[in-house]
């Protein structure tokens, strides 16, 4: 038997096996930090309750990254846009289950 019995946390983000609850934050995108070598990340910037909190999620295997209705790549993630973050923590690593972004307009209202 190869391997090991215990995952890497990017092994772990490809898979999104956890223990423990998923957190939600809404913010804005700080960057996208982009590696061919390891897991790309978003870093978003939140404000509660008066203060700022910096998440950087890695972005695994299985993120969904959504505009509106439609499943959109990495790429089209822009810095200063608000997104809503959803994570999990493994092993001390925040890692991205779900990255949303609003819409883009498609009209102008009068």
């Amino acid at each position: 038997m190869s391997g090991s019995l215990h995952a890497s946390p990017k092994e772990q983000a490809g898979r999104l096996t956890h223990e423990g609850p998923m957190q939600v934050v809404w913010g804005e995108v700080q960057a996208i930090i982009k590696s061919l070598e390891t897991s790309s990340r978003i870093v978003v910037m939140t404000y509660a309750h008066g203060l700022s909190q910096t998440i950087d999620a890695q972005i695994g295997l299985d993120t969904i990254i959504a505009r509106g209705i439609r499943l959109v790549p990495l790429s089209d993630i822009k810095t200063g846009e608000f997104v809503e973050l959803s994570y999990i923590t493994i092993e001390d690593h925040a890692v991205a289950c779900l990255v949303y972004l609003r819409a883009e307009q498609a009209f102008m209202r009068a």
